[in-house]
């Protein structure tokens, strides 16, 4: 199966000691970039004393938030690759800023995904499922699955769910993923024809 994720509110979340650390670490030469990281100010004071220090998210108009924010998540993916290595999982695992695609086996997505939040949790990147943006899997070869595709459906419930299967309007035949349409023959006919009618 195909996978993406799309992280909460990345910019926003990221812890910002974290983010320091990482950029100390594997990108030192553009530390003195990030003296002022810029988020919203949540500093305050109280009769002269610190009473709130900003700790997280980082600005997302600053010329150096997108490299920052792809540092931090470039190590949870060596992490999580790492991982899935241990566990004798094959994946395949790449992320274009905050979106993050994941090619494995079926049975094994809800494992990497637990694993990708609880990796991501001290970092401020947060792949929980939501409602307003849900998860995506695409089932590319549904003649090759253990279970029935319902099964797989229901075991997805939340995700927006397509397979390359002719049982299913055309619309639920493929996904985009990073700008990418992949699915199925009907699905990209169905695509063309949308595009011509336009």
């Amino acid at each position: 199966v195909v996978v993406e994720v799309d992280a909460t509110n990345m910019f926003l979340s990221l812890d910002r000691r974290f983010a320091l650390e990482t950029v100390a670490e594997r990108a030192p030469e553009i530390l003195p970039l990030l003296k002022y990281l810029g988020s919203p100010s949540f500093v305050s004071f109280f009769r002269g004393a610190l009473k709130t220090e900003a700790s997280k998210g980082i600005n997302i108009g600053s010329s150096t938030a997108s490299l920052v924010a792809c540092l931090v998540e470039e190590g949870l993916l060596e992490d999580l690759n790492g991982w899935c290595g241990l566990k004798g999982i094959t994946a395949e695992i790449k992320a274009f800023v905050d979106n993050v695609f994941i090619i494995t086996s079926a049975g094994r997505v809800k494992e990497i995904l637990e694993q990708m939040q609880a990796l991501g949790s001290g970092r401020g990147l947060l792949y929980e499922l939501r409602e307003s943006h849900p998860h995506k899997i695409h089932f590319p070869f549904p003649d090759c699955l253990t279970r029935p595709l319902k099964e797989w459906e229901q075991e997805f419930r939340g995700f927006q769910v397509s397979a390359a299967f002719n049982g299913w309007p055309a619309e639920r035949q493929g996904i985009k993923l990073a700008g990418a349409e992949i699915g199925s023959e009907e699905y990209y006919r169905w695509k063309a024809d949308a595009k011509v009618e336009k």
